[in-house]
């Protein structure tokens, strides 16, 4: 029997044991190729499709994400470099403006505010808390083809399962990365995944299994008990735990 995070646990035990059976039928069906991962669809379910690779780490959206004197969690470069910032508020907002500074009233002040894709409009593009914080919240990021080929918007929600540890998480799509590029999540994510979540050193390179659904978010930041919610009666009305527990459990 797999094992399951906190974050996610008592939804998973709540679903798992109202499985009558395991899927008998493994069958997948490559669509797309992603830096040599292949990315398919079960035969038995179009609610969802998936791939197995790496997780790397991205702190993108944590306040204490970017410093200028590359004191961050993660490498300066990883947001970008002068006249080229794409993961930094600038004060254009323009890639090629001067990146803000955290102030006083801020949760880290001296550092960058780091941004993500998906944001919380109900702030202000300077405030740090618009962003999806990596320390706090699970999700992960996904390559412009990927998102083209199936329409996968921010917001949506994935399962994502690390085959060497046997747990699992429910997270929400909240970064879109650079083209030929699969596999990274939040630091909070690889916590719960059992995997080093260090952004400079951290992270996995294998194993990690992706389990996306496609139009099941509202393009809105959630709460980890909203993304376990909406997570598990996907997954259960997919028929997605038997065949993972079936087909995709080493």
């Amino acid at each position: 029997m797999m094992k399951y995070s906190l974050c996610n646990m008592l939804l998973f035990f709540a679903t798992i044991y109202s499985t009558q059976a395991q899927s008998s039928n493994c069958t997948r069906e490559e669509f797309a190729k992603v830096a040599n991962v292949s990315v398919w669809d079960w035969s038995e379910s179009k609610s969802f499709y998936g791939f197995v690779s790496k997780m790397a780490i991205d702190a993108d959206g944590s306040p204490r994400a970017y410093h200028p004197q590359n004191k961050g969690l993660d490498n300066l470069a990883y947001a970008g470099s002068e006249g080229n910032w794409w993961a930094l508020v600038t004060d254009n907002g323009q890639k090629d403006g001067n990146p803000l500074i955290q102030g006083k009233g801020d949760p880290y002040p001296g550092y960058y505010i780091s941004t993500t894709s998906l944001n919380d409009r109900r702030y202000a593009l300077e405030n740090p808390r618009r962003y999806v914080d990596s320390e706090k919240i699970p999700y992960f990021v996904l390559p412009p083809e990927i998102i083209d080929i199936t329409g996968t918007e921010l917001g949506d929600i994935a399962y994502v399962y690390n085959q060497k540890t046997g747990k699992g998480c429910f997270a929400i799509f909240a970064d879109t990365g650079p083209q030929n590029k699969i596999g990274e999540g939040s630091m909070y994510l690889a916590a719960q995944l059992g995997i080093p979540n260090d952004p400079r050193s951290g992270g996995q390179d294998e194993g990690i299994l992706y389990l996306v659904f496609p139009f099941s978010g509202n393009r809105q930041p959630r709460s980890i008990e909203e993304i376990n919610k909406i997570g598990a009666n996907l997954m259960e009305k997919a028929g997605a735990f038997a065949f993972v527990e079936a087909c995709l459990k080493k």
